[in-house]
Parts: structure tokens; C-alpha cells; sequence
């Protein structure tokens, strides 16, 4: 991965370079293979460099084109590349020779706008036309790689960091209130959804372009998940072939690298799958380095089922071929160092759990094995491997009667569901098919908040909590796969938060469940091929031979995560307490946060009751992120 960064003056004046090395300084906090920018009239565009893939091993952005009218720089992985080249006369015994940006500027000089339909990666890409004036900004399909801009009517700042716009003299540094109540009330809702902790700056929305010229801004869709006609197949082997001809390639293509891999590893259906289908397709088990969050015995929590995960990691290593796991126990600092350290390099709060929480193993995956790609099963359970529990909505929509019998009975008697559970269970699904299907209870879990009563009653809290209640109430699965797969807490969170953490370590993340050609293959399977035989998931489980029965049938309830995250809550409280004491005069905790109501719960932890109960855990977590962070916004 790599920074990019770039200023357009919209009036045609010469850049302000002071401005402009602000950002370069700014951005230049870690160890990159190179650094470099050109400025020339009104346009400056910069790059943090890290050469990853064999084709970018002499690689050297901002890159023109031969008549030098169009620059690119790009953070950029290109899954396409061999269509691509066909489509633009290249040779293939001199595609070598084209990195995935000369092939994406290439692309641009012969479709023009139109280029963002033709590619297929992770990318987040500016594309300079010194013909018509104008730069082009271009987000991949899912939202991977972040692209954040600043636009005023005589400027354009934008960067692949946040801290990189903000170096910008010219850019606002006011905090955006509602973008830190939402996330602390867990609101995923579309009407935010460029919104950051700024309230000045934006980020580009996964699957857009926008083109910026002196007079005017377009902003375009050029992709969407949509719910489309199911696929016909003549049997689930036809279906299966297709998904492991796509599932294969999801793979392969993120295995282009000129460095070791590693690869995240729980006992889930989502990363074991991956890793078996990266032995199928070639790669060496015994060269792969694989990272397992786990805890030490000392700090294990009874009640935090996914402690065990390990185990389970382990025994599927060692059948697999592939070398032990490293454990990953939590950083020396705990917790509170973890929220501090994303903080200072992000120059924001970390109000994203998993990447925050994941520190630790990007740095180990960089520092002891070299790697500069690390696999990731995150996004899976977003569509490929969803549960599917929906499909019984499915059939009784479609008054395959006989289906929803068959599966409701066998998964009954797999689970050993008694009479009431089964009535109960038999119900929901009759009602959630009529649209009678409870609200009550997507609003209660979020009956706890870190926000002061004053703010939940300013910004509506609760209303929008209701708002979000009826939007999550599904009436097919497909509708709550693509929910799912494009709401923006992964758009804005997981991905753009894990990508600038694990960059500064010289890292790259890669996701095979996100691939789009899977993407759109997974939504239009039929309802009865994601859910057979009882078991949910079955994408995954019914296409992917090489998975040892143990992790294959494991049971859905299991889940895989990051099991320390509630150890620290309850080993680190007294920690906790006293940072939290220190933050009380910071001006946004005053502002927003309810720090007693905090406190209050700290308090509460003890040897009988160590975990924080279910529907507290993730506005608890989230607050105390806020709040140990607040004070390097």
C-alpha cells in the first residue's frame, strides 16, 4: 500500500508549496521504499511509496503519460490485469513491464472517464488531465483503499490518509460532532456516509469517481451491489464450479507479491477456506506465516467462548501443512497504548474495534516474518459465508413449503431445539415473512450509551435508532446480504482504518470474500444452495472440498474474533479509570461523551461478573476509544 496525495488550485494559480510540504512532511512518518511529488502550475501530486508486487519493484510515481498531458498517482492493485492489457493491445510478454498504475493511466487515455468500469482491485486513484484541467478521483468497488478530499470553490486537497488533508493549511479543523455521536451510537445509517471526524473533509464513497474542474464538481456511481435475478442451475455441482473457478481467482490474484505472505487465522469457515484454497491454487503451505489472535491462560475470561480459537487454528495448521500459528496476546501497553498509537498516526480518534485491536498482529506479521501482504477473511460473513438464516423467509415468500419444512426440521433436531424453541423459532420466520417481524429488539440493543442524555436528545438518537430498526428489518436475504456488503461501517470503517494501520507497517491488506466477480455470483445463488441440510453458510461448505470436517461442520454459533479485547476492559479497569480521568477536560469528552456512565460500568467488573454484558460491550469499547484518543484530535 501507499499514500497518495495532491493539491489542484481551481483558480489556475501556481500551488502553494508550502501548503503542498506540509503534507509531504506530514505523510512521511513511516517507513516507506520512496517518497516523490511534482508540482507544476496548479497541480501538486505526491506518493509514500511501498513496492509490493513483482511489477512494481522499480516502480516511481507520479507517472505520466508519453505525451506527459495525463499524470497518475495510485495506491493501486489491479486484479485484472491480463484482460485489461488485451482490451489495450499489450503484449503479454511485455505486460511485465507495466505497473498496475501505467496499466490504469493506459486505461484512462483510452476510455476516459469510463476508466473506473474497466478496472478491478483495490485502489484509490487521482488522475491529473492537464487537456481539459481537470483530476479525477476514483475509489475501488468496495471501498478498500480510502480516499479523503477537502473541496472549496478555489481548491481541491485530497490525500489516501485523513492526516494528509489536514496537514493542509487551508483546510477546517473543525470536529464534525454528528459523524462521532453516530459511531458511538453504532448508527450505520446512509445519510453520513462520506461524512469523517472533520467536519470540512470527505471520503469518497466506495464505488465513485469524482471529477473535479476549475467551474465544477461531477460526482458518479460507477458500481453498485445490486439484488439481481437468482442464477438457473441445473444442479448445485454447476453452481459449485462457477464459485470455485471465482473463488480460486479471488485468491490467486492476491497472492501477487514480491514478499512473503501471511495470513490471519481463527478456527472460522472464512480464513481456513482461503488458506485451503491458497494451497490449491499453489502456493507453498510451509511459506505462508500464520497469525492467531488468542489469549494467555492468565487472562482468559469464562463466559468469552472465543479464547479457545487457537486451539482449533492450530489443529487446522498442522492437518493443512501449513506452520504453527503465532499467537497474537495483546501489546505490552494494553490497551489504552493501542488506542493512543493509532491516534497519533491518524491525528483522530480510532473508532474502529478490529483494526484498532489487530495492531499488534500487523506488527508482528511485518516484523518476524517480512511479509507485505496479509490475507484476511474479513467481509465473508457480510454475503459468501452469511449465516442465511433469511432463506427460510425465502421459501415461505416463494411457497416452497416442503424446503422451509425440510430445513427448519433437520436444523431443529442438529441444534436440539425443545418444542418451545422451535415454536418460537418457527414463528419469527412466519412473521418476518408477513413484515410483522419485531422491532423491539434491534432497538433495546442499543439501550446503553456513552453519549450524554443532552446530545442522544440534540441529534435524535433515538429516532434514528428507529429509523435503523425498520431499515434492518429484512423481508429477503438478498436485501440483507447487500445491506450487509455496502453499508458503510465497512465503507468508512473496517477497511479504509485496517489499511492505514497495517500500511504503517509496511503492510498490505488483501480480502478474497470481498472480490467483486465472487461478490456478484455469491448475492445471485439461489436461497436453497446458501442453506442446506440445516447448515447455514453453506457457499463455503458445500464448495470448498479441501476443508477438514471439523472446521467445515462447525457449528454457526461459533465465532471467530479477537477474544482480549473484554480480557483488557476487565484486566486493565483500574488503568482504564485513571486515563479516563485525565481525559475529563478535554473538550469533545465534555462535550459529547458521558464519562460516568463509563465509569459506572468499569466499577461494575469483577471476578463474578468480568464481561460487560452483550448489548454494553461494543458502546463501551467504542467509548473508551474516543475518549483515551480524543486528546490528539
Amino acid at each position: 500500500m501507499s499514500t497518495i496525495f495532491g493539491v489542484f488550485d481551481r483558480t489556475g494559480s501556481d500551488v502553494d508549496r508550502s501548503g503542498f510540504e506540509l503534507m509531504v512532511a506530514n505523510l512521511n512518518y513511516w517507513e516507506a521504499d520512496y517518497s516523490n511529488s511534482r508540482v507544476s502550475g496548479e497541480v501538486a501530486l505526491g506518493i509514500v511509496g511501498l513496492r509490493v508486487t513483482p511489477e512494481s519493484a522499480g516502480e516511481m510515481q507520479p507517472s505520466s503519460s508519453q505525451s506527459e498531458t495525463c499524470w497518475i498517482v495510485a495506491d493501486i492493485r489491479l486484479d485484472n490485469r491480463a484482460d485489461l492489457s488485451r482490451e489495450l493491445g499489450i503484449e503479454p510478454c511485455g505486460l511485465g513491464s507495466f505497473t498496475d498504475a501505467d496499466l490504469a493511466l493506459a486505461a484512462y487515455e483510452k476510455w476516459g472517464e469510463g476508466v473506473a468500469e474497466k478496472l478491478l482491485g483495490d485502489f484509490a486513484i487521482a488522475i491529473w488531465d492537464s487537456r481539459s484541467r481537470t483530476m479525477l478521483l476514483i475509489r475501488d468497488h468496495v471501498g478498500v483503499r480510502p480516499l479523503f478530499f477537502y473541496e472549496s470553490r478555489d481548491l481541491l486537497v485530497f490525500a489516501s490518509e485523513l492526516r494528509g488533508v489536514m496537514s493542509h493549511p487551508a483546510v477546517p479543523r473543525s470536529v464534525n460532532d454528528s459523524w462521532v455521536v453516530d459511531y458511538l451510537s453504532s448508527l450505520h445509517l446512509e445519510d453520513n456516509r462520506e461524512a469523517t471526524y472533520f467536519k470540512a473533509v470527505r471520503l469518497l464513497s466506495r464505488g465513485h469517481v469524482l471529477k473535479v474542474a476549475r467551474r465544477d464538481t461531477e460526482k458518479r456511481e460507477y458500481w453498485r451491489l445490486k439484488v439481481s435475478e437468482e442464477g438457473n442451475y441445473s444442479s448445485f455441482e454447476e453452481f459449485k464450479e462457477g464459485f470455485r473457478e471465482r473463488f480460486d481467482a479471488a485468491v490467486k490474484s492476491r497472492l501477487r507479491s514480491s514478499f512473503p505472505i501471511a495470513s490471519e487465522l481463527s478456527g472460522g469457515i472464512d480464513c481456513t477456506s482461503i488458506l485451503s484454497t491458497a494451497r490449491r491454487v499453489g502456493a507453498e503451505a510451509d511459506k505462508i506465516s500464520l497469525f492467531t489472535h488468542g489469549m494467555s491462560e492468565g487472562r482468559q475470561i469464562v463466559g468469552n467462548e472465543i479464547s479457545h480459537e487457537y486451539d482449533i487454528a492450530c489443529r487446522f495448521a498442522v492437518e493443512m501443512g501449513f506452520r504453527k500459528p503465532r499467537k497474537i496476546e495483546g501489546a505490552e501497553g494494553g490497551m489504552s497504548a493501542l488506542i493512543e498509537s493509532a491516534a497519533i498516526q491518524k491525528q483522530s480518534p480510532q473508532l474502529e474495534l478490529w483494526s484498532l485491536f489487530s495492531q499488534p498482529l500487523y506488527d508482528a506479521a511485518s516484523r518476524e516474518s517480512g511479509a507485505r501482504v496479509l490475507l484476511s477473511g474479513a467481509g465473508g460473513n457480510n454475503l459468501v459465508s452469511d449465516p442465511a438464516s433469511l432463506a427460510y423467509v425465502d421459501f415461505l415468500n416463494k411457497g416452497q413449503l416442503r424446503r422451509f419444512w425440510s430445513e427448519w426440521s433437520q436444523e431443529s433436531k442438529m441444534k436440539s431445539w425443545g418444542v418451545g424453541q422451535r415454536l418460537r423459532v418457527l414463528a419469527a420466520h412466519v412473521r418476518r415473512a408477513l413484515g410483522l417481524a419485531s422491532r423491539i429488539k434491534v432497538v433495546e440493543d442499543l439501550d446503553f450509551s456513552v453519549l450524554l442524555t443532552e446530545v442522544e436528545a440534540f441529534y435524535s438518537v433515538n429516532e434514528r435508532r428507529r429509523t435503523l430498526a425498520r431499515r434492518v428489518n429484512f423481508r429477503s436475504l438478498k436485501e440483507k446480504l447487500v445491506f450487509q456488503t455496502t453499508g458503510f461501517y465497512l465503507d468508512r470503517g473496517r477497511f479504509p482504518e485496517g489499511s492505514s494501520l497495517s500500511q504503517s507497517r509496511r503492510m498490505e491488506l488483501r480480502y478474497p470474500m470481498m472480490d467483486v466477480p465472487l461478490l456478484e455470483y455469491c448475492l445471485a445463488a439461489p436461497s436453497e444452495y446458501k442453506r442446506r441440510f440445516g447448515w447455514g453458510r453453506y457457499l463455503l461448505r458445500g464448495c470448498i472440498d479441501e476443508l477438514p470436517d471439523f472446521i467445515r461442520w462447525r457449528d454457526d454459533n461459533q465465532a471467530a474474533g479477537i477474544p482480549w479485547p473484554q480480557a483488557c476492559v476487565f484486566h486493565e479497569r483500574d488503568r482504564l479509570m485513571s486515563a479516563l480521568a485525565q481525559r475529563k477536560g478535554n473538550e469533545l469528552v465534555e462535550r459529547l461523551v458521558d464519562v460516568a456512565a463509563i465509569e459506572r460500568e468499569l466499577r461494575q467488573l469483577s471476578e463474578e461478573r468480568p464481561l460487560l454484558p452483550p448489548q454494553r460491550r461494543m458502546p463501551m469499547t467504542l467509548g473508551l476509544a474516543a475518549c483515551l484518543s480524543a486528546c490528539f484530535a
